[in-house]
């Protein structure tokens, strides 16, 4: 809930949160497994900017 409101910069209720169907992480099934996408050449994510989501 808190993680939600962060990246969207809005007011989430807890009954938003319960009926959200959003994922905020990768379903890895291992450590050694490799996430689906990395969105540059040197396989770095774009830093997080709130209100931006």
């Amino acid at each position: 809930m808190g993680r939600n409101a962060a990246y969207t910069g809005q007011v989430v209720t807890w009954d938003e949160a319960m009926k959200s169907e959003d994922t905020l992480a990768f379903n890895l099934q291992s450590w050694e497994e490799e996430p689906p996408f990395y969105p540059d050449k040197n396989r770095l994510y774009e830093p997080f900017r709130p209100g931006l989501g």
